[in-house]
């Protein structure tokens, strides 16, 4: 009897196993300025997980003179193969940030996100998924998941649910993850060095003075008489609306 509980413990124990680890290709839009279309992949295991393009198609930024015509231009380089990095052990979500010629990894404490458990449920491929709706960085998000994948992961920086993310969209259909081929199995996630990486509140609050040194560099280059004037995006361009940091100073005064 001993030797029968001790191989179904092994067997429950090796389902677990194989259940925390695995491979998940999303199909990702984004409608912000312009539409964008691809496809990511999300590779995990009980204690990582990383999500990053199929291919590389994310870009770096350069800013160039043209000598001859004392022109500027801004030449887009595809050389910077953009991840999220999620170490439960570390409690951090490592990102590789493109923004012109700068290329940190920038680190952060997960976070928390304020998930609601929805009655809805349905099935994605053979998965039983139940919706969680909440709110991140200024955008609210409708998450389906599935405990049939026991792990807290999910598409970009979505996690925190008891179960893995296969579909998510925040409620303006600016943002859509949708999971199209899961793989249940071992893999081998790439070893990720984030020895130099940097705070994420340091490398936003950075942004303007960055700006500034590339208007100065473009505005030696040009006529005399020759205006340049670079701004960032408008935030509810961008993924990210607000951040946790300035919420916390608002509520502060």
């Amino acid at each position: 009897m001993r030797n029968h509980i001790v191989l179904v413990f092994i067997l429950n124990s090796f389902f677990v196993t194989s259940q925390t680890n695995g491979y998940v290709e999303y199909d990702v839009s984004r409608n912000f300025a312009w539409d964008f279309h691809t496809v990511k992949t999300l590779s995990f295991n009980a204690t990582q997980s990383i999500f990053t393009a199929l291919k590389k198609v994310e870009s770096d930024s350069e800013v160039t003179i043209d000598d001859k015509t004392d022109g500027v231009s801004l030449i887009l380089r595809s050389k910077t193969k953009q991840f999220v990095l999620n170490d439960l052990e570390k409690d951090s979500l490592f990102n590789q940030e493109v923004f012109f010629k700068q290329t940190p990894i920038t680190k952060e404490k997960t976070t928390v996100i304020p998930w609601k458990l929805q009655d809805s449920t349905k099935t994605i491929g053979e998965f039983k998924c139940q919706l969680a709706i909440g709110k991140f960085r200024g955008r609210t998000y409708h998450a389906w998941f599935t405990q049939d994948i026991p792990v807290r992961f999910g598409p970009w920086k979505l996690q925190g649910l008891p179960g893995l993310i296969l579909e998510a969209n925040d409620d303006q259909n600016r943002v859509s993850y949708r999971a199209k081929k899961v793989s249940i199995g071992t893999v081998m996630l790439d070893v990720i060095n984030t020895d130099e990486a940097i705070e994420l509140q340091s490398f936003i609050n950075a942004k303007p003075q960055y700006l500034k040194e590339i208007e100065k560099k473009m505005r030696s280059k040009m006529p005399r008489d020759g205006t340049v004037e670079m701004n960032l995006p408008n935030r509810n361009t961008q993924q990210e609306i607000s951040y946790e940091w300035e919420v916390e100073v608002i509520d502060n005064n």
